[in-house]
């Protein structure tokens, strides 16, 4: 590594690009994170990074004892002169990683998370054009980076914890338990499968009955769900209808902190029948002696989030930090979200 390719920060820090043989440290970081997420792993982003063109690039905060503090994984792509580091398709989360100190003062932590993740913004800052990052709540101080310049924006999540299905039917509204009770009634099953090529064409047919291109092919969520089914991080659930037809599915996401409602289809002939929530009710119920937490990643979208606010989930925010050095590269942004072209973010 060169010296270039290193920033020194305040309090002694050092940040700097990990090498392959280093992301195993990375990863166990990131379990240590309370914000760290299965999609910042070295694993996951790599092989996203390998099917859609783009480069792996995993910058570490050192302190002078050579401890590694904190971090991001980027999903970084070479447009033109400018290197961009851009939030990974379908993926919540790229935001930093930062291992807590081992003390309960309150003060000596957030100094300690502000220092670390200023020392980043600073690396980013210098070696990228444009930086995209997407936090969970648990990294709630981005102060570093906004007092840096960089725009802040809000999204959100709901997260829920799992329960056996009576509970579920218990606290969720009428409407969805008559819904759940008509499936259920017609003869729809819904269990883990590992079928995924049952999964694909609903999909597909998910995203265009919307008008939208899907954030990875087929082929890519294919992969990308073997890898981590191997990794015993992935469930696939598919409601069938009495004929064994597959008109419903969901891909869950696992890794030690939480679960995550990755990837959601439904045949559009059998929407009314109730199976949306059958299936959502079902999955949810599987899962209840896997994991605790759910976090449902869909409190952006106004068609999806009362759906989950009904299945009792909890409003969380995500933090969403920006910086773009490059004026040029702002007035295309500006002119690509005008015309709704290829630049609009």
């Amino acid at each position: 590594m060169s010296q270039g390719e290193e920033t020194t920060g305040g309090k002694g820090y050092t940040v700097r690009r990990l090498e392959p043989a280093e992301y195993p440290a990375w990863d166990t970081l990131v379990w240590e994170s309370p914000a760290g997420t299965l999609f910042q792993t070295s694993w996951w982003l790599e092989a996203l990074c390998r099917l859609t063109g783009a480069q792996l690039e995993i910058v570490g905060c050192f302190d002078k004892k050579g401890a590694l503090w904190g971090g991001c994984a980027l999903y970084a792509r070479q447009t033109g002169p400018w290197k961009r580091a851009l939030f990974p398709p379908a993926c919540p989360y790229n935001g930093m990683a930062v291992r807590r100190r081992d003390t309960p003062n309150y003060r000596r932590q957030m100094v300690h998370t502000l220092e670390v993740t200023e020392a980043l913004a600073a690396y980013l800052e210098e070696h990228y054009s444009e930086t995209l990052l997407a936090h969970r709540y648990e990294l709630a101080d981005v102060r570093s980076m906004s007092w840096r310049g960089w725009e802040t924006a809000l999204r959100y999540t709901y997260e829920g914890e799992t329960a056996e299905l009576k509970q579920l039917l218990r606290v969720t509204t009428r409407t969805r338990r008559q819904k759940f009770e008509r499936a259920q009634e017609l003869g729809y099953t819904c269990q883990a499968e590992d079928d995924i090529t049952a999964f694909l064409p609903l999909y597909r047919a998910t995203y265009s009955r919307h008008g939208l291109d899907t954030p990875l092919n087929p082929s890519q969520v294919e992969a990308m769900y073997r890898l981590a089914r191997e990794r015993q991080a992935a469930r696939l659930f598919i409601t069938r209808s009495p004929a064994g037809e597959p008109v419903s599915g969901m891909i869950i996401l696992m890794d030690p902190h939480r679960c995550y409602t990755w990837l959601f289809a439904n045949h559009p002939a059998h929407l009314r029948e109730g199976v949306p929530t059958f299936t959502v009710l079902s999955t949810i119920a599987a899962l209840a002696g896997l994991v605790r937490v759910v976090d449902h990643a869909s409190a952006n979208f106004p068609q999806l989030h009362r759906s989950v606010l009904e299945e009792g989930g909890i409003l969380k925010p995500v933090l969403v930090t920006h910086h773009n050095r490059s004026r040029l590269l702002q007035c295309i942004h500006e002119m690509g979200f005008i015309l709704g072209g290829e630049h609009a973010r």
